[in-house]
C-alpha cells in the first residue's frame, strides 16, 4: 500500500523541486537575468526528459494502451542499473565536507518533507472524510505511513 502523499512526491520533485533548484544553482553560477536563466532551464536536456517523461507516461497510462509482457523484464533490469549508476554518480560527485555549508537548506527541507507534507496530507485526509471511514481506519494509514519507509513496509 502505497500512501496517499507518496502517489505524487515524485512527480512534484520531477516537475517542480528540481528545475527550481536547477534555476537558482544556475543564478549563483552565473548572474544572468531571468530571462537569459529561464530560457537555460527550459532548454535543459535533463529537464526536459523528466518532465517530457512524466508528461508521455501519464498520457499513456490515461490511453488504456496495454503494455507489452516483455516491459516486466526489461523494468526488472533497467530500473536497478539506472538507479546503481544514479546513486554511483551522485556519490562520486558529494563532497561530504560541503554538507555543512547547506545546513539551513537541509533543515528547511527536512521541516517541509516531515512535518509540512504530512500535516497537509492529514488535513486532506480528514476533508476528505478519511476520519469517519471504516472506524478511521484510512486516517490512520495516512498518518502512520508517512513515518514508515520502504524497508519496514509489508
Amino acid at each position: 500500500m502505497v500512501p496517499v502523499h507518496k502517489l505524487f512526491e515524485e512527480v512534484s520533485y520531477y516537475s517542480i523541486g528540481f528545475p527550481i533548484a536547477k534555476y537558482y544553482s544556475v543564478a549563483k553560477e552565473n548572474d544572468g537575468s531571468e530571462a537569459t536563466r529561464l530560457n537555460g532551464l527550459l532548454r535543459d536536456p535533463f529537464i526536459l526528459v523528466a518532465v517530457s517523461s512524466l508528461i508521455l507516461g501519464t498520457l499513456l497510462n490515461l490511453s488504456g494502451i496495454e503494455r507489452p509482457a516483455f516491459y516486466g523484464l526489461v523494468n526488472s533490469v533497467l530500473v536497478p542499473l539506472a538507479t546503481i549508476l544514479l546513486l554511483t554518480s551522485i556519490g562520486l560527485a558529494l563532497r561530504f565536507s560541503r554538507i555543512g555549508d547547506y545546513m539551513r537548506e537541509c533543515v528547511s527541507v527536512s521541516l517541509i518533507k516531515f512535518v509540512l507534507v504530512p500535516v497537509l496530507i492529514f488535513m486532506l485526509a480528514r476533508t476528505l472524510g478519511f476520519g469517519s471511514m471504516e472506524g478511521a481506519l484510512p486516517l490512520k494509514v495516512v498518518i502512520f505511513f508517512p513515518q514508515c519507509r520502504w524497508p519496514l513496509m509489508p
